[in-house]
């Protein structure tokens, strides 16, 4: 039953630090993983809202607003109209 204790006691710590975007290795370490790997297979979790957010970054790195000009002339990538672009107000 120990170890099932220690295991709730090393979620609680680990999920909030993810949440808290701590570095891996290092909550790693506190955690008392002697592998990053492990312990990332362990409390990676998809988030779809950050999922959505990186697409959104990555695509706008990628195409440098070219996703935007396509979907909406005079837009960025969330389809945000830029200044002075865009249909006239």
């Amino acid at each position: 039953m120990a170890g099932a204790d220690l295991h709730g006691v090393r979620h609680s710590y680990a999920a909030p630090g993810r949440d808290a975007k701590i570095d891996w290795k290092t909550l790693s370490q506190r955690i008392g993983h002697a592998d990053v790997a492990f312990t990332m297979k362990q409390y990676v979790q998809t988030d779809l809202e950050a999922d959505r957010q990186v697409a959104n970054t990555l695509a706008e790195l990628i195409l440098g607003g070219a996703l935007g000009s396509i979907e909406n002339p005079g837009s960025d990538v969330t389809g945000a109209v830029r200044a002075g672009e865009g249909p006239a107000a």
